[in-house]
């Protein structure tokens, strides 16, 4: 595959530890041509090790002819405004952080992108992981067709945030990745309350993808936790998957636990190639005209659409129907 230029918008304080050893891995087909970001002596030093240019604005940045898509990598840097315009260059855009904040705009931002074939892909880390990568191919040559998929997310619940919620970012992925496992809309969202009102359980029901197939239901149990400190209060998940002829389970992205008429196994998945450089290698694909399917902003829209339906069953107590899907 031919090497594509892009520019680089935002270093970020996750530079060093996750994009940085990927970018130096791909550099035979990823080749950055020009750097920018607030911070002038960050971009300076990145611009340096790169071998590339150091730009003045963002706007410069894609404006120049030698850049063919550009990469946003830290927050701050994926407002509407900067995205819509990218769009009307013609220029892919590879969002390192997810816009989850305004489904309106958005959704509005998403027909752009339809309108003007702009591919805008954002990251969806638990897509493309390796435990991920694994199940995908379990399914498909050993164990069949999913038929539950259980997550276990533990909250912790800290004494300087003692009603906590789940990050609407964790949502989307979370719907997200159920999504991509079962390879079929969501029919239906029912969510539960503890006895403190707080959510503690989420069913999801999907469309039957062949006549005669039962649906694919996932089930989402939060437990909260107690914490000491604010700094530990990120969520964790564990996820289990119940197939045709087996089962799936883990808990980290490194390692799966399997089971199907064979016999249990264990696999080490640390030596497996990380997200980040399969998500990149997926963008450079789609902008040298590949094929790939790769997320877009649509995926966060269903995402977002599937957190409010969560907010409508806890208020009315009832389940929440899709008749077309999201």
């Amino acid at each position: 595959m031919k090497s594509i230029n892009v520019g680089l918008v935002g270093i970020g304080s996750n530079w060093w530890e996750r994009y940085e050893p990927v970018l130096r891995a791909l550099r035979d087909r990823l080749c950055v041509r020009a750097v920018f970001d607030h911070v002038t002596t960050r971009a300076n030093a990145v611009a340096e090790l790169l071998q590339a240019t150091t730009m003045g604005g963002v706007l410069a940045l894609v404006e120049r002819p030698d850049v063919d898509a550009v990469l946003v990598l830290s927050p701050g840097w994926h407002e509407h405004a900067l995205l819509d315009f990218i769009c009307s260059k013609g220029k892919p855009v590879y969002l390192g952080v997810r816009p989850v904040n305004d489904l309106l705009s958005i959704d509005h931002l998403h027909s752009i992108t339809v309108l003007t074939d702009t591919p805008v892909m954002p990251e969806f880390d638990r897509r493309y992981e390796p435990a991920t990568s694994r199940v995908q191919e379990l399914l498909a040559s050993r164990l069949g067709r999913p038929h539950r998929i259980g997550i276990q997310v533990e909250q912790p619940i800290s004494v300087t945030c003692p009603n906590p919620t789940l990050p609407l970012d964790l949502f989307v992925e979370l719907f997200d990745w159920c999504r991509y496992i079962a390879r079929t809309p969501p029919a239906s969202l029912t969510a539960v309350a503890d006895s403190d009102d707080n959510l503690s359980g989420i069913t999801l029901r999907f469309h039957r993808p062949k006549s005669g197939d039962e649906p694919v239901v996932a089930q989402i149990d939060v437990r909260h936790c107690s914490t000491r400190d604010i700094a530990d209060s990120s969520a964790s998940a564990a996820f289990a998957i119940e197939a045709s002829g087996g089962r799936i389970e883990f808990s980290t992205q490194e390692s799966i636990r399997w089971q199907s008429a064979d016999g249990s196994f264990d696999e080490e998945l640390s030596h497996d190639r990380g997200a980040v450089e399969v998500m990149l290698d997926h963008f450079c694909r789609r902008v040298v005209g590949g094929l790939i399917p790769v997320p877009d902003l649509g995926d966060i829209c269903s995402g977002l659409r599937l957190a409010d339906a969560v907010d409508e069953s806890l208020r009315t107590q009832t389940t929440v129907e899709f008749a077309r899907g999201l």
